[in-house]
């Protein structure tokens, strides 16, 4: 009978107020709080984010355009230089033709040939030799620009 006055004693015994049932509310409040806390950092991770994803937009955008309008300068100037090397290169070409005329009028009328015929016909072919290599030089710039310009779009 000890054991079973022992046994009723200890279930008998709880002290007041119950530490059961405080513990449990402790922890219920605690829980509470964290969920609290763990939502409120959610909500203002969320709102960085969105913030640094709008900013991020802004700037790529602002990039964008910035090239863009970097990209139109920089056509426009080589359509700029592009038309002013074909002006130069029509002028050489009309000046060297001009020059091919001139030429082939004096040896049409065979200026020269009485008393300058061997040194009339080497400053010729040296002046024709001069027109040719200039024309074809301006061609091959012209031609390089060109291609300069058609890589750059």
């Amino acid at each position: 009978m000890a054991l079973k006055e022992t046994h009723e004693l200890q279930t008998a015994v709880v002290p007041i107020p119950d530490p059961t049932l405080l513990t449990t509310a402790a922890l219920k409040g605690s829980i509470e709080n964290l969920k609290e806390y763990f939502e409120r950092v959610i909500i203002e991770l969320d709102n960085r984010t969105s913030q640094r994803i709008e900013l991020t937009e802004k700037l790529f955008n602002q990039m964008v355009k910035s090239s863009d309008a970097a990209s139109a300068k920089q056509d426009a100037y080589v359509d700029k230089q592009v038309e002013a090397i074909r002006v130069l290169l029509n002028t050489n070409i009309g000046s060297a033709q001009d020059k091919i005329t001139a030429l082939k009028e004096r040896i049409d009328r065979g200026v020269g040939k009485e008393d300058q015929q061997g040194t009339s016909r080497t400053q010729n072919n040296w002046m024709v030799g001069l027109l040719v290599i200039a024309v074809i030089t301006s061609i091959g710039v012209f031609v390089d620009i060109l291609a300069l310009y058609m890589h750059n779009k």
